[in-house]
């Protein structure tokens, strides 16, 4: 599993078409299905339900997104920080003032 293949999912999910996530993603409909699969053989378990309008998540699927999303936020304030590093902006910054001043 790697994580584009979460972030994949992920998008499958939120517009319930493969065609529409390969083309807000920019790849193959092909390259989702096989990641789709990839991810349901690792779990051992159906994740999306394939019907004429499009798909939507089986109840592993909407717990794998629900921990999807939870991953990518980490990652997400990971990135922050680590950026917040190279330029010294770590930390918090508190500014108080007297209350003469705001009037």
């Amino acid at each position: 599993m790697d994580l584009s293949h979460l972030r994949y999912f992920r998008e499958i999910v939120r517009l319930s078409s493969m065609t529409a996530a390969a083309r807000a993603l920019g790849v193959s409909q092909p390259r989702l299905s096989v990641a789709v699969r990839n991810l349901e053989e690792h779990y051992a378990t159906k994740l999306l339900l394939r019907h004429r309008g499009g798909v939507s998540p089986t109840e592993s699927g909407l717990e794998l997104l629900r921990h999807i999303d939870e991953v990518f936020e980490v990652l997400d304030r990971a990135t922050a920080r680590i950026a917040g590093l190279e330029g010294d902006l770590v930390g918090r910054f508190v500014l108080g003032c007297h209350e003469s001043l705001g009037a």
